[in-house]
């Protein structure tokens, strides 16, 4: 279990690093990769977190939340 956890890990990290790198540099789908990144995070953190009520997990989970909420914001501040 550990193992498949490290590569999530590492994967969602992936992705919140290159949105970052996206944004820095004003390219495309930056800020879409950042939402999708809060979207897996959320998807995998938030049942866990209600499920096993342990800090980790709900910590992740409004993290996600609070992310996913910014950059859906910026999205609609910069399509409008």
């Amino acid at each position: 279990m550990v193992i498949p956890s490290l590569v999530a890990g590492v994967g969602i990290g992936a992705m919140y690093g290159y949105s970052g790198y996206l944004l820095k540099k004003n390219a495309n789908y930056g800020i879409e990769l950042a939402i999708l990144a809060s979207l897996v995070l959320g998807g995998a953190m938030i049942p866990r977190a209600i499920k096993t009520r342990k800090p980790l997990p709900i910590a992740l989970s409004v993290l996600a939340l609070t992310g996913g909420a910014y950059y859906i914001r910026k999205y609609r501040e910069f399509n409008n």
